[in-house]
């Protein structure tokens, strides 16, 4: 009877062994899991603060002069990222290429880049290009992308020229509706005289001095 008592108990000891292991298997593993969504999660925040740092320095860079955007080349492949110039004055430029920025170990690699905007020709809303739209030179499209060992954040903006109404034309033939110039601007360019010359390639402005 003894030995079958300490037998019993040997075994019940060893059943409580297993299941503390078990337990303890388990509750590691989620400690490990919750340590790496919050690594994870700390990383993303940190991905998307660098992504609209690039965001609020296209704001500053079109804003001192529109041009500094718009001429830029285009296209997915045509790549920039901020610069905080000191000379020969204090702001914030764009420059061809990537950047890496190393925070706590982790490599970070940043650019953005242009696209040119469509509108509607009707309703005026921005719209894939192709038939039945124009391009709004006061307009683009910027996406700030932001890669790292484990994931990537892509950030999409319109970037307007809002204080100024500018002509969408290319060339002086006047526009859908319009023929010829108009007296009255709007979205078409226009004279009231013969300083402009619409018809003969590469078409002119001539200034005239006021009497």
């Amino acid at each position: 009877m003894f030995l079958n008592h300490r037998g019993q108990i040997l075994i019940e000891l060893l059943l409580v062994v297993a299941i503390t292991a078990v337990i303890a298997g388990l509750a590691a593993q989620m400690i490990g899991v919750s340590l790496r969504s919050v690594q994870i999660s700390g990383r993303e925040t940190i991905a998307k603060n660098l992504a609209e740092e690039m965001m609020e320095t296209v704001r500053a860079v079109s804003g001192e002069k529109w041009h500094n955007i718009y001429l830029l080349n285009k296209s997915q492949t045509n790549t920039y990222y901020p610069v905080h110039q000191t000379t020969p004055v204090d702001k914030w430029v764009l420059q061809a290429g990537q950047e890496n920025v190393i925070i706590g170990g982790v490599t970070y690699t940043r650019y953005l880049y242009f696209e040119n905007a469509y509108r509607d020709e009707i309703t005026e809303k921005i719209t894939p290009s192709g038939t039945g739209t124009y391009e709004d030179p006061s307009t683009q499209k910027m996406a700030a992308i932001v890669t790292w060992n484990e994931g990537l954040i892509t950030l999409n903006d319109y970037f307007s020229r809002w204080p100024n109404e500018t002509a969408i034309q290319s060339a002086w033939f006047g526009a859908i509706g319009v023929a010829g110039p108009v007296t009255n601007f709007g979205y078409d360019f226009f004279t009231d005289d013969a300083n402009l010359d619409y018809n003969t390639p590469p078409w002119s402005i001539t200034l005239r001095r006021e009497q």
